[in-house]
């Protein structure tokens, strides 16, 4: 049996409604229900190394295909772990033509930042990097630390890629090269790093 990955109508209504009201809702209690429909079900390896609490950083390959979006990673990951996952999310879909970057751009601007309200994650300017954008991007970064200082146990979800690579067919997509400073990014996670962050202004 061939995947399928449909689209996940049954949290639609619940999350227009959260939106609509200015609600917060759980994304792993929305994801579960997503996740049983997917045929056949994923195979889970290394059920040992799930992380049953936080602190702890889950990254993932941003891999999209004909057929298969993005959003079924961070919903699938976040139907297996058992405790709420804050992802770092796109602010924006971006495309390389003039008609969708004025039209769907600032569409998906104003919906994905409400979604990350509804369920408290930190959107971050889409990749790759435009310095216009310097600025809107340091302060999601102080966004994401200061929810890691209020939420000792949190578990971080990342696709460091932050964008598509795929070939438009069925064949597995190349891994991409990380932005510049995703490292340094994820340095500031480290205890070490986090305590010296946490002592000064950023």
């Amino acid at each position: 049996m061939l995947p399928r990955y449909p689209f996940p109508w049954p949290i639609v209504p619940r999350l227009l409604w959260a939106i609509a009201c200015g609600k917060s809702r759980s994304f792993r209690e929305d994801a579960i229900p997503c996740g049983a429909r997917l045929r056949p079900a994923p195979a889970i390896e290394g059920k040992p190394f799930i992380p049953a609490r936080g602190p702890c950083l889950i990254t993932v390959n941003h891999y999209a295909r004909k057929g298969f979006y993005a959003w079924w990673l961070a919903l699938a990951i976040s139907a297996v772990v058992p405790v709420e996952i804050h992802w770092i999310t796109t602010a924006a879909w971006v495309y390389p033509d003039r008609l969708r970057s004025l039209t769907i751009t600032p569409i998906t601007r104003w919906l994905l930042r409400r979604i990350a309200r509804v369920y408290d994650f930190t959107p971050m300017p889409p990749m790759p990097p435009r310095e216009a954008e310097a600025t809107a991007r340091a302060q999601a970064v102080r966004r994401v630390l200061a929810y890691v200082r209020r939420t000792p146990q949190a578990v971080i979800g990342l696709a460091p890629e932050g964008q598509d690579f795929a070939r438009g067919d069925s064949r597995p997509a190349p891994l991409g090269t990380p932005p510049p400073g995703l490292g340094r990014f994820v340095l500031l996670f480290s205890p070490e790093r986090f305590r010296d962050c946490s002592t000064r202004s950023l």
